[in-house]
């Protein structure tokens, strides 16, 4: 449990959050029933669909039922819905999460937790929130390889700061909500007091060891399912009262996502609406089956620009800042290769320019993130493209890696014209390795005829 110590710190920020909200409750249950239907399962009219066959167009949202099949019983029509054997094919392991996470739904109201439970079921075990409240939940479910990390915890016979949260699992289901647990951080006894800490091997639970709240800060709510593997799960939300419902299917996911593949599971940043969106190329960078897609974003409040690299299948995604970019001149992508032989590719990006050159530099997505390279004494590199009056620049990718050529005009009305052959290796540029015969390609000019085309010639 969270002591009271521990509570008032993470709700000494609480009242600054802009979410009020009313309460409601009823009696509820987390036995048995056909899962609702996934935030994203359509049927052709456009209705939300449960992947299951029913005799009307009234899902079962119940989660309630004493036998193999349940009913939903109204003034106007029956629903029975056959249960399964194993899990829908609709379910998956790529993250659920609300149009404008991190931020409320724009419908969305206050929600105060009032309890939590875990449920073992025939072919998927479940987890329940309750809240106290109304309207639209927002909510962000992932997948993590490693416990998340929290800022205060009890390991037993002391506080922990800053430490992956201590609990029973090889893999872990990070469960976020817009909420919070009291309604009144002044009253001690409106805090939740319901259990943050729960067992599911006690009750039977297949592949969900431990069940932990873990964030209660700042209008964030956050729980953490232990388990023994990564699974595909299904999201839906009941109302009267509200709950989250969360179904983990007992099987190891045999079609593994690209984020479970490439081990880049978590929350790598957002998207903030007021950015405006650029352009976007895809293309394979990871070495994992399936493209990533890079797009640019301006962003208006810091006249930056900001890059997303994000799996094609939507399960995870990572954002950073275009170093050295302004809105005076657009960032994008240009292309992909594989530089350094190495199976995976690296991205060309036009970050920065002029009126008549642009400046590029490259990125290597290494442990999950998208880096730019450096130079061979680890600090910042890039090169122009383009010309002018006095000086021109071009760049061309060769088979050992890149050919840079700066050239300038000389007092005796020439250009002098240097040649830099470098590789990459890892995340830095070498100078290309020499033998002892070895000629400086560097060269002058004898005239003031342009020496070569200012262009990035790489073929992407």
């Amino acid at each position: 449990m969270l002591s009271h110590r521990k509570k008032m710190k993470l709700f000494s920020i609480a009242l600054t959050m802009l979410i009020a909200g009313a309460c409601s409750s009823s009696e509820k249950s987390i036995e048995e029933s056909a899962p609702a239907a996934t935030s994203d399962q359509t049927s052709e009219s456009g209705e939300q669909t449960d992947g299951y066959e029913t005799q009307d167009d009234e899902p079962n949202t119940e989660l309630e039922t004493t036998s193999t099949t349940t009913s939903t019983t109204t003034s106007t029509s029956t629903t029975t819905t056959t249960l399964p054997e194993t899990c829908p094919t609709n379910w998956t392991a790529v993250p659920r999460t609300t149009s404008g996470w991190p931020y409320p739904v724009a419908t969305g109201g206050s929600f105060i937790l009032s309890d939590a439970e875990i449920g073992a079921h025939s072919y998927f075990d479940r987890f329940v929130l309750d809240f106290e409240g109304s309207g639209d939940l927002s909510y962000d479910i992932r997948w993590l390889a490693s416990p998340p990390i929290i800022p205060e915890q009890w390991d037993g016979s002391a506080w922990v700061n800053d430490a992956p949260v201590i609990m029973d699992g090889n893999k872990f289901l990070q469960v976020r909500t817009i909420a919070r647990s009291t309604s009144d951080i002044s009253d001690p006894s409106e805090w939740y007091s319901g259990p943050d800490d729960l067992d599911g091997n006690a009750v039977g639970a297949q592949v969900v060891n431990q069940g932990k709240m873990t964030e209660d800060f700042e209008g964030y709510l956050g729980w953490t399912l232990g388990t023994e593997h990564f699974a595909a799960f299904n999201v839906f939300t009941l109302e009267n009262p509200k709950r989250l419902v969360v179904d983990i299917c007992h099987e190891e996911d045999s079609a593994a996502s690209q984020a479970t593949s490439a081990g880049c599971l978590g929350e790598w940043g957002f998207r903030d609406p007021d950015w405006i969106e650029g352009v976007s190329l895809s293309g394979d960078i990871d070495g994992i089956a399936g493209d990533e897609i890079v797009t640019t974003f301006a962003d208006p409040s810091i006249s930056k620009w900001w890059m997303e690299i994000a799996a094609d299948d939507g399960s995870w995604r990572q954002i950073s800042l275009v170093p050295g970019s302004s809105l005076v001149f657009e960032a994008k992508p240009l292309g992909f290769l594989d530089m350094d032989e190495d199976g995976v590719k690296e991205i060309f990006m036009q970050t920065d320019g002029g009126a008549y050159s642009f400046i590029f530099r490259v990125f290597v997505f290494d442990d999950c993130e998208l880096q730019p390279t450096l130079n061979s004494e680890g600090g910042d590199i890039s090169w122009p493209v383009g010309a002018s009056a006095m000086n021109m620049a071009r760049a061309t990718c060769t088979e050992f890696g890149m050919s840079v050529e700066n050239a300038q005009v000389t007092g005796d009305e020439t250009w002098l014209v240097d040649v830099n052959e470098i590789v990459l290796s890892g995340i830095a540029w070498e100078p290309l390795p020499v033998d002892a015969g070895w000629v400086d390609p560097s060269y002058e000019t004898p005239d003031l005829d342009p020496p070569f085309a200012p262009s990035l010639n790489c073929e992407f």
